[in-house]
């Protein structure tokens, strides 16, 4: 098993010699289900979505969606999606919703090879958004400690330019999930990332 992990961070190592291609396909949570901020990206940027509320990506939220999570359903994920250049934008409901540890770029690195045996071309992991600081400290810290692990990645993506360290009112509609104003600020930066480019 050792042996299989290193040969999947290896595999992924190797991808990242040269970034990947914009993204065929954003899979992430209920910041990016329906009218998100991956249909504001532009005409010349449409990738393939999918997105479940309640999803993580080790443990996702034991409230919602049956806890089900990216790493024991990446294959049905990817089964109709041969060859997807996949930015993965998912940890919101691992950091908020459950008391795990946050993963290990290991971890994190041996999943998306995994993935890339399943049929991914690429996969390339994306900053999740912040919290509104109505929340904790501690989860306010867990989405930050989970961001770190993400741009320790190969390839990663970093957004968090485009909220800031907390969700103002205005990009919220509750403490988590973002509003019309926040998924356009999210768009924008977007757009401009290695998602689009």
């Amino acid at each position: 098993m050792k042996r299989l992990t290193l040969a999947l961070a290896a595999l992924v190592m190797l991808t990242a010699c040269e970034p990947s291609p914009p993204a065929t396909l954003v899979i992430g949570d209920s910041n990016t289900v329906g009218n998100s901020w991956v249909t504001m990206l532009g005409p010349n940027c449409t990738p393939d979505v999918w997105a479940w509320g309640g999803v993580g990506v080790f443990w996702g939220s034991s409230t919602y969606a049956g806890g089900i999570s990216l790493s024991n359903h990446y294959e049905t994920i990817l089964a109709d999606r041969p060859g997807a250049h996949v930015a993965v934008m998912l940890g919101t409901n691992d950091a908020v919703h459950t008391n795990q540890p946050i993963p290990t770029v290991a971890q994190l690195n041996t999943l998306a090879g995994q993935m890339v045996s399943a049929g991914a071309a690429s996969v390339r992991w994306v900053t999740i958004p912040p919290l509104a600081d109505t929340q904790p400290t501690a989860k306010r810290q867990r989405v930050a400690d989970w961001n770190a692990a993400i741009l320790a990645t190969p390839n990663a993506v970093d957004l968090r330019s485009a909220l800031g360290s907390t969700l103002d009112p205005s990009e919220r509609v509750d403490s988590i999930h973002l509003s019309p104003e926040g998924h356009g600020a999210l768009a924008y930066v977007a757009a401009g990332s290695p998602i689009c480019q």
